[in-house]
């Protein structure tokens, strides 16, 4: 099979730096709000770049995670965020190695949500097309176990840790007003100056890119050719 389009690395890069950034935010709910912000503009970015228009609801669907239901978010929220609190401040290197899993599994769903919008497979038109596509991806990538890309993403986050800590802390002041519920214009404006900052974000998804380089690229191919036999299983 032909190999995945690298027409959207940089944007995959990019947003795998800054997803893997709302770990070491220190502030609770933030980070879960962040993260999907930036799933969102990543699933834009690259159907924009391949001359698809997702309607909101497929771009939701492909890019947030499963919504918890009402009782359990009441019940299970506060006491949560606060030990995540809590726990940020005393075990901080934990949440390094999420930002490092966070940045994987990004760059992991970007690929292959770029490379099934070049294939068309399914058309995601809406939020059916767009379920059968995340469901795909979902079970592939549980699927994957550890994988070269892991050690790339591990390596070059080490490799460029100060750019690392310092996005996380502009982050933070950034975020630091963003209320449980903000609607989106807020993130928007709340998180531009981070998402413009190019050379503190291009620095790591440089290092990135470099490390991802010397992964073999039957791997991804490989994921490839799994994701298009989960959704020949769905029909």
């Amino acid at each position: 099979m032909p190999k995945p389009d690298l027409g959207g690395q940089r944007a995959i890069r990019t947003y795998a730096v800054l997803c893997a950034l709302t770990p070491l935010i220190p502030l609770p709910f933030v980070d879960d709000i962040a993260r999907a912000y930036f799933r969102r503009r990543l699933v834009r970015s690259l159907a924009s770049a391949r001359g698809l228009v997702l309607p909101e609801a497929g771009v939701r669907t492909l890019a947030d995670p499963p919504e918890r239901g009402c009782l359990m978010g009441c019940l299970v929220a506060p006491p949560l965020y606060a030990m995540k609190k809590l726990f940020r401040k005393i075990f901080y290197f934990l949440e390094w190695k999420r930002a490092v899993d966070t940045a994987s599994e990004t760059y992991h769903f970007g690929s292959l949500v770029d490379h099934a919008f070049e294939r068309r497979w399914p058309a995601p038109a809406g939020p059916v097309e767009a379920t059968r596509l995340r469901a795909a991806i979902e079970s592939v990538l549980a699927r994957r176990g550890t994988s070269p890309i892991d050690k790339a993403v591990r390596g070059a986050f080490e490799q460029s840790k100060d750019a690392v800590f310092r996005g996380a802390a502009a982050m933070k002041h950034a975020l630091g007003g963003l209320t449980r519920h903000p609607p989106v214009e807020q993130v928007e404006h709340a998180v531009a100056p981070v998402e413009q900052d190019e050379a503190r974000i291009a620095e790591v998804a440089g290092a990135l890119g470099q490390a991802i380089e010397k992964v073999p690229p039957g791997y991804l191919e490989s994921l490839c050719d799994q994701v298009a036999e989960e959704l020949g299983r769905q029909e």
